[in-house]
């Protein structure tokens, strides 16, 4: 029997890709090493916000009443925002508040001319992604005992009890180490956490239209541009090196802010596990 075959019933799981590979030649159902990876590939459950394959634009490929739900869209206060579009002063004043640079330095796109309703809708995905960065930057400790006072939590973060609700479900689960036994207490895993910072990525290139420099959310985030490429990448993103021209048109061509613009080709194709001779499944 040829090398290179799995059982067909076993795929799906990229962390057990390469066991698969060696398990070649066992029992019935068999597969060759291509339509093995082909139905990997169409099969592995990705830790990515919700999303639709067949989209063949940017804005359908992860639309944005699925990454903010309608519940939470309604309980998201732009007030703030659009006074400090208007007025300097107020800017300071949100500012001061350590408000997120990310946001701050994005009002322009709430006070385009004729668009109030593309302004109101760029206003609350602001504000939906201060939240995320808040909830991003609390201590592992406070997110823990969130799920037994969600509304201290709430109080603490100003993040809105119903938003709180979302995080919570969708970026934590129920802590089984818990030293207290608390059974309402909450724990955080690197999958969780991967979630959170792709809904941030996601969002941020949403507000861009699909067209984003990456320095910035990397800053925001406290993570290197390099760091953020692999989360972008599995999220069907590409990444572009700008021409020296385009970045003098930006400012200045020797900082790394302006050097990549990000984009989203659709339809959307995620990265897919491959092979090579002596190396493995990898993705």
């Amino acid at each position: 029997m040829e090398r290179g075959i799995v059982k067909e019933e076993a795929l799906g799981d990229t962390g057990g890709m390469e066991f698969l590979f060696q398990e070649a030649g066992e029992n019935e159902a068999l597969l060759t090493n291509e339509q093995a990876l082909q139905q990997a590939n169409s099969s592995v459950v990705r830790n990515v916000p919700p999303h639709d394959i067949s989209a063949n634009t940017p804005e359908g490929a992860y639309p944005l009443d699925r990454l903010i739900l309608a519940e939470e869209w309604e309980n998201l206060d732009v007030r703030e925002l659009k006074a400090a579009a208007k007025k300097a002063k107020d800017e300071e004043v949100l500012r001061q508040q350590k408000y997120p640079n990310f946001v701050l330095s994005r009002l322009r796109r709430i006070r385009v001319e004729g668009d109030k309703e593309g302004n109101d809708r760029r206003a609350r995905i602001l504000v939906y992604l201060r939240h995320l960065f808040t909830f991003f930057g609390t201590p592992h400790h406070a997110v823990r005992k969130a799920g037994a006072d969600p509304g201290r939590f709430s109080q603490e973060t100003g993040i809105p009890g119903i938003i709180v609700s979302s995080f919570l479900d969708r970026f934590t689960a129920e802590s089984t180490t818990d030293p207290s036994n608390n059974s309402e207490a909450r724990s955080q895993s690197k999958q969780h956490k991967d979630l959170l910072i792709s809904y941030c990525l996601v969002l941020g290139m949403t507000v861009d239209d699909f067209q984003a420099d990456p320095y910035d959310m990397a800053l925001e985030l406290k993570q290197t541009v390099n760091n953020l490429r692999p989360y972008y990448r599995e999220l069907g993103c590409k990444f572009e090196a700008r021409s020296i021209n385009e970045r003098r048109e930006l400012g200045d061509p020797d900082t790394a802010q302006g050097k990549w613009r990000v984009t989203l080709p659709v339809p959307l194709k995620f990265p897919e596990i491959v092979t090579a001779r002596g190396k493995g499944p990898r993705r």
